[in-house]
């Protein structure tokens, strides 16, 4: 709806069955805010359902997670430390902040998605800092990557995820025009020519260029004694796709060696 005509649906009291799903199973997972959409956009502040969900999670005992490229509320940092096993992910593309309109133009300044992070740590809530996505020849400068992990490490983060730009086939010219739009025409090309690696309706970046970013990134955030992981990161090997975590692990062994 919202793409057709920007209309935006809220599921109104959906803390409500969320509580009567959790009270109707014996075994839950924990929480997760969100996978499609940020919990702390702007209408959050109108009906406050991601404090309401957490409250539902925290008031039984069950741990949750939330990722946010916005400023994490008060009561948010209040619910979530009474559970202990619960945690915040931040989402930090960039610290060059003009390149951080262009790519999250709602989202909150580099300076305070940081603040997040030091906010969490010193409230004893373990954070994680994800470098998600990185967009291939625009944020995946290596020298400034490691500078990315350094400033995250000094706000007392141990733990990064990281992944690199994938695209839904369904709005592939949408993202091709927009890189254009915003980074000119050679830029649009090299993404065409980059973005060959169809899997279950999604284009990937070369399984090359993305092992390659993955492995500097591994051995940075090993150099500060920080633990490094991807996400939903995949290759396909003779038809089967094969998740990344562990062969980038051996990847990186191999190069060592």
């Amino acid at each position: 709806i919202f793409r057709d005509s920007g209309v935006i649906t809220v599921a109104k009291d959906f803390d409500q069955v969320v509580a009567e799903q959790l009270d109707s199973i014996d075994i839950a997972a924990c929480g997760y805010l969100s996978p499609v959409t940020d919990p702390f956009q702007s209408l959050n502040a109108k009906y406050h359902l991601s404090e309401k969900i957490i409250r539902v999670f925290v008031e039984r005992n069950i741990p949750i997670e939330f990722i946010t490229k916005a400023p994490i509320p008060e009561e948010v940092i209040d619910l979530i430390k009474q559970q202990c096993h619960s945690f915040g992910q931040v989402s930090i593309l960039t610290l060059k902040e003009d390149l951080r309109k262009i790519l999250v133009p709602r989202g909150a300044s580099t300076d305070l998605l940081l603040q997040n992070l030091e906010k969490l740590t010193q409230e004893g809530i373990f954070a994680v800092c994800r470098i998600d996505p990185i967009f291939p020849y625009v944020t995946d400068k290596m020298k400034e990557l490691v500078e990315l992990i350094e400033r995250i490490e000094s706000h007392g983060v141990s733990h990064i995820v990281t992944s690199i730009l994938d695209i839904p086939q369904k709005i592939k010219r949408d993202v091709f025009s927009t890189i254009k739009k915003y980074f000119g025409v050679a830029m649009e090309w090299d993404y065409q020519r980059l973005y060959r690696e169809n899997m279950d309706g999604y284009l990937n970046a070369d399984i090359s260029y993305r092992k390659r970013i993955f492995d500097g990134l591994r051995n940075a955030c090993e150099r500060k004694n920080l633990t490094f992981a991807l996400c939903m990161e995949y290759e396909l090997e003779k038809g089967e796709i094969i998740g990344l975590n562990k062969g980038v692990y051996e990847f990186s062994q191999l190069r060592r060696n």
